[in-house]
Order: structure tokens, then C-alpha cells, then sequence
């Protein structure tokens, strides 16, 4: 069974964050990400950058989406409208 091994919150602005962005534990196989001051929105499929007309909306407020880290290393995300965001990010797995 996966075990919490790290989280961080990382700044969500005008540059679109990609897994390179992101300090991902060794043995990572399951990740938790929830938006905590803005909205934020993100694509999945590792070219598209998201902005408010692409891509899901993490909204503050709603429960952590879980991703598999496979899935996880695709996500690109942006602020979803003029106002700069942040994400909290729980990192699964057998550290």
C-alpha cells in the first residue's frame, strides 16, 4: 500500500508549470493536487498549453484530484484567468 511520502506547494502565474516544476519524491506512485487560492487549469496530454478557454479547472475549494504518476508527469497547468494561483501537492507512494 502507498504511503504519504512529500508535498509542496508550488505558485501557479502566467508561465505554464510542467512536471520539470515540480520536486516529485523518489518512488512517487500516486499524487494528490488541489488549487488553494485561485483557480487553476491544466491539461494532460504534455503540448496543449492550458489557459481559460483549454483544458479542466481545478477550482479552490473541491477535493484533491488523484493522478497516477504516469498521468501525473503530463499535466501542464496555468492561472485560469487574470488572477496568479497555487497548487498543494501530496506525493504517494514507497519512498
Amino acid at each position: 500500500m502507498a504511503q504519504f511520502i512529500g508535498f509542496e506547494k508550488v505558485a501557479v502565474g502566467d508561465t505554464v508549470i510542467t512536471e520539470s516544476d515540480f520536486t516529485i519524491p523518489s518512488g512517487t506512485m500516486r499524487v494528490h493536487i488541489q488549487a488553494t487560492t485561485a483557480a487553476v487549469a491544466y491539461t494532460m496530454d504534455n503540448s496543449t498549453d492550458p489557459d481559460e478557454d483549454s483544458g479542466m479547472v481545478l477550482v479552490v475549494g473541491h477535493v484533491p484530484l488523484d493522478f497516477n504518476i504516469d498521468d501525473f508527469l503530463r499535466i501542464r497547468l496555468h492561472r485560469n484567468t487574470s488572477t496568479d494561483g497555487a497548487v498543494q501537492v501530496h506525493y504517494f507512494g514507497m519512498g
